[in-house]
């Protein structure tokens, strides 16, 4: 940029050559100058450049006066105008200018704003008259005097622009803008103004301030402008704005009062901006009235707005992922999650003391329903995934949603997705000390449908954890798609080429050092011999449950796999099965451990067996589901006690239906339950007449044995049983002169009622009562008793019976303390009556099971390890609560 010094302050040249320095005299000549010129404009600075002709020519008064003279004559001219004369007129040119606008006309721009023709037809002066006639606007005077000038304007080659004729057609319309400055055009003085861009629609103005309603009214959804466009079309039939147009109408309509940003991976949401402040503001400047209750209403509507703020403002409102358990089980989480403002408000409307678990509840409850599209609340999907899972019921989740305690039933279906995509088949937390197990199993699914179709018979696959292990990282909430369950869940289906596939060549060898010492059986003979003395004693499990308190690894986890679309008896299925096992135990740095019922543990021995060179395959643990080994003992139990009379004795209590199903194993728990009632009658009745003491038998004069067979009327016997003696038949006194007393019990039976208070209340440890030594003469004295007693063959026959349930005890026992060593001697104990009762398949089977397991030691001896530790599945973090890993 030029230095303003050494720029001339008249011309405004740059003064290289020829110039004078300005002193204050030298300015002031220059100023004066100026204003008698009436240019005020010149304004020199002390020591800035003047050229010197400049200065000469600026300041000569002669000069100054010639200039003043010349301006007058120009100003005069301009006032009263020229005298226009014929000759003076501009000629127009039809044949080169456009007859409507004026100006020039290339006729070689055949496309294009400029298009332009020649006149063709003798009409096209007909209709433009009568347009101008129709417009009768000065354009209109303009293009009609033009045309009477010209006469034909086919005969004068006249041309014209497009556009020009389309606008004068038009109505409302004046000259494109385009030649409106160009040379020759018209000039037109009263043409009509147009706005800049589209007509105001006002329909359509009708219809957005209707969608900005919409967007007031629900405002605590996350609302995007392409949902508002939707919303417009919706209120229009089908007319909206275009997104862009849609946000720029929302800045004008609403101004600094919204936000639209992108928020949650959502662009273009729409948001209120308001604060407390604002809030405050409106209430205390609202006009007051005299009346109370208003005043009161106004006061809770500004409570329920600077709370609503809050819960719009709070940063835990989001529903990017769902809450992990954790959170959900976390009582200072859900606390949390409920804003304070709304804390305090809950607190004083609650009267009880300790209520945090209501207020995170109700206050859960309510910050869901304030803002339903964006908060997903840790209590609400967390009751409504329970829900599912214990009732599986569509209507209880939406009755519970409805009323606001739940997530909806879509959203709990949308976990459950997410939560199969998000895990897949990562098993996490694996580690040296956790033993990861696998189970297949057949799984039916709609096996009932009226047709027989659309039903799904396959193979299901879990896996558990002992310790349990817990997933850390959240689950996304996303919008997953059957395809994307499908790609997280499928399994390689390996086709199993069968060659000679039998058991021919299988070694049975001998079952050796099997014999394995229940540690806590004198809690078992306690709890059997007590009853006499302590009628009101708990039940068998609920007494081990409440004694056992020894270390144990803690509460297990289950995890889903995927299924097989495929018959699970298939060798296909059941290799592929396998292979999958062993990839996946492999990945998570395990021993692939299986668990397989009967059926398919044995076509699982065959695959493995005919494949020795399979290194996957040869790692594989193979174990026989326990629950079912349980089923097929207690359906062992029915057959050989068939025609005894148990099935009468279970009908007094349970009806003949269910125990038929009982008998043969089906309804585990009724029969388990149904076993140990009759067992605790038999132990009873021994007791009895082994330590010479009466039964409890309350409204009756007798005890239990001097009731015979013939004062029992006939019509209480069904038809088919045969009753033969006395009760003394079954169990038959051993001195039949003997006193009977209940008021003096035997000194081994008091010493062990005794214990039996002190163990119940803790006074003594479990420890004690297994080393005892009146527990261990008790034990004795009962077992010189039944050896007595099986000279008959009925008692005999009984006392096998009892020796079947105290094998089924020491089964329930071990699964349910995790003890190995006694679940594999209760195991073989099993296998003479299943081969008794029938159950040839399953004794072969567990030959092989037992044969395996006592291999383990040296075959996996990290698996053996972890079973000799405790390491089964466990329901809950109690020692009384290991699980068979089928159940």
């Amino acid at each position: 940029m030029d230095d303003p010094l050494k720029t001339c302050p008249i011309c405004n040249e740059p003064c290289d050559v020829e110039f004078n320095t300005l002193g204050k005299k030298g300015c002031a000549r220059i100023k004066d100058s100026s204003q008698r010129r009436q240019n005020r404009t010149v304004q020199p600075t002390v020591g800035q450049r003047v050229h010197i002709e400049c200065r000469r020519d600026y300041t000569n008064d002669n000069n100054i006066e010639k200039d003043l003279r010349q301006q007058n004559r120009d100003t005069d001219k301009t006032e009263l105008g020229e005298r226009s004369t014929r000759s003076k007129q501009h000629r127009f040119d039809f044949a080169s200018c456009c007859f409507f606008c004026g100006t020039r006309v290339n006729l070689s721009k055949t496309r294009g704003p400029d298009e332009a023709y020649r006149v063709r037809t003798l009409s096209l002066q007909t209709e433009i008259l009568k347009k101008c006639d129709e417009r009768n606007d000065e354009w209109a005077d303009i293009v009609k005097g033009k045309l009477e000038f010209a006469r034909d304007l086919h005969a004068a080659d006249a041309v014209y622009h497009i556009t020009c004729n389309c606008n004068f057609r038009a109505l409302g319309l004046s000259i494109p803008k385009r030649y409106n400055d160009k040379p020759g055009a018209y000039a037109l003085t009263n043409a009509p103004s147009r706005s800049v861009g589209r007509p105001p629609d006002t329909e359509k103005l009708e219809v957005f301030e209707k969608t900005a309603e919409y967007l007031i009214n629900h405002d605590d959804e996350q609302i995007t402008i392409g949902e508002l466009v939707q919303k417009m079309q919706e209120f229009s039939g089908g007319v909206g704005y275009t997104t862009k147009w849609m946000k720029e109408k929302l800045l004008e309509r609403f101004d600094e009062k919204i936000i639209i940003a992108n928020i949650l991976g959502k662009s273009n949401v729409v948001t209120f901006r308001t604060t407390a402040k604002s809030i405050l503001h409106d209430f205390y400047n609202s006009p007051k009235t005299n009346d109370d209750e208003s005043e009161k209403l106004k006061l809770v509507k500004a409570a329920a707005a600077l709370i609503k703020n809050e819960i719009k403002a709070a940063s835990a409102t989001t529903n990017k992922e769902y809450p992990t358990s954790e959170d959900i089980s976390s009582g200072a989480y859900n606390l949390d999650f409920v804003p304070q403002s709304l804390q305090l408000f809950l607190r004083l409307i609650f009267s009880e003391k300790d209520a945090d678990n209501k207020i995170a509840s109700v206050g859960q409850a309510i910050v869901q329903a304030a803002r339903p599209r964006v908060v997903i609340a840790p209590l609400q999907i967390g009751l409504g995934v329970q829900m599912h899972h214990h009732f599986g019921s569509r209507y209880l989740i939406n009755v519970l949603n409805a009323m606001g305690f739940s997530s909806s039933y879509t959203e709990v279906q949308r976990f459950e997705a997410n939560a199969a995509v998000s895990q897949s088949t990562d098993i996490p937390g694996c580690a040296k000390n956790v033993i990861l197990q696998y189970v297949a199993d057949n799984v039916d699914h709609n096996s009932c449908t009226l047709d027989g179709y659309n039903s799904f018979h396959g193979m299901g696959m879990i896996a558990t954890t002992t310790p349990g292990t817990r997933r850390t990282t959240p689950i996304p909430r996303l919008d997953v798609t059957s395809k994307d369950s499908k790609e997280k869940g499928t399994i390689d289906i390996v086709y199993f080429q069968s060659k000679a596939v039998h058991f021919g060549n299988t070694t049975y060898r001998e079952l050796k050092n099997l014999r394995a010492v229940d540690p806590s059986i004198h809690l078992d003979v306690l709890w059997k011999v007590v009853w006499p003395l302590k009628p009101a004693r708990p039940s068998w499990s609920g007494t081990m449950q409440a004694v056992h308190n020894d270390r144990h690894p803690g509460k297990s986890s289950v995890f889903f796999l995927p299924m097989i679309d495929m018959n699970p008896g298939d060798l296909t299925c059941i290799h592929s099965t396998l292979l999958f096992t062993a990839k996946e135990a492999k990945r998570h740095g395990s021993t692939p451990v299986l668990t397989f019922d009967q059926p398919l543990f044995w076509k699982a021995h065959e695959i493995v067996a005919n494949k020795p060179d399979d290194a996957d395959l040869a790692s594989i643990v193979l174990r026989l589901e326990g629950f079912h080994m349980e089923m097929s003992f207690l359906g062992c139990i029915g057959r050989l006690m068939e025609g005894s009379g148990l099935q009468e004795v279970l009908e007094l209590t349970y009806a003949p239906t269910a125990v038929n199903y009982m008998l043969q194993g089906k309804a585990v728990s009724r029969a388990v339950r149904g076993h140990f009632l009759v067992d605790s009658a038999l132990n009873a009745l021994l007791t009895s007449q082994t330590f010479k003491i009466s039964l409890p038998l309350p409204d009756l004069d007798v005890t239990l044995s001097d009731v015979s067979i013939e004062e029992i009327d006939s019509t209480d016997v069904p038809e088919d049983v045969q009753i033969a003696g006395t009760v003394d038949d079954i169990v038959p006194s051993a001195n039949e002169d003997a006193p009977v007393s209940c008021e003096e019990p035997d000194g081994d039976l008091a010493r062990a009622a005794n214990m039996w208070d002190l163990l119940m209340s803790g006074a003594i440890p479990l420890g004690e009562v297994c080393v005892d030594e009146t527990i261990a003469s008790i034990q004795l004295k009962l077992e010189r008793q039944k050896q007595t007693l099986k000279c008959h063959p009925t008692a005999a026959l009984w006392i096998q019976y009892m020796d079947m349930v105290d094998i089924l005890r020491k089964f329930l026992k071990a699964e349910r303390t995790g003890n190995w060593d006694l679940h594999l001697s209760t195991v073989h104990e099993m296998m003479p009556f299943m081969a008794a009762a029938g159950h040839n398949l399953y004794t072969k089977s567990l030959h092989l099971y037992l044969q395996d397991m006592l291999q383990l030691k040296e075959t996996h001896k990290d698996v053996y390890q972890s079973f000799q530790a405790g390491h089964h599945v466990r329901r809950t973090d109690r020692c009384w609560a290991g699980l068979s890993t089928d159940r």
